[in-house]
């Protein structure tokens, strides 16, 4: 959860009111599961590649995408994903996590795309 002072004064009026019903039981255990995320799915692995397909909540996909460009921790707001949208990073030893494709819905018919 954003403190006032972590989010720009043009958007924490909304992003704050958008989160005011979480409780705290509700956001450390957030602030947990997105930690864990993290630990699992991200960074470079020894000795070989990996490959992991995450079928996840869009709010999840943010929390990754935010980690993999460096932005503030609030930033995982507003980065929403559509249902079925691919996301592809890319973690490589020594180099930073490059996103390969994001929200990419061309899998889907047009009618379905919005």
């Amino acid at each position: 959860m954003p403190s006032r002072d972590e989010v720009g004064p043009e958007y924490a009026a909304a992003v704050l009111a958008s989160l005011d019903d979480v409780t705290a039981e509700e956001a450390q255990h957030g602030a947990a599961l997105a930690a864990q995320a993290v630990d699992l799915l991200t960074g470079p692995v020894d000795g070989g590649e990996r490959h992991e397909l995450v079928v996840t909540h869009a709010f999840t996909i943010g929390w990754l995408v935010r980690h993999a460009v460096g932005a503030p921790a609030w930033r995982w707001w507003g980065l929403y994903h559509g249902h079925t949208g691919l996301t592809v990073i890319r973690y490589e030893a020594g180099r930073p996590p490059t996103l390969v494709v994001v929200n990419d819905r061309s899998h889907l018919p047009d009618d379905l795309r919005s």
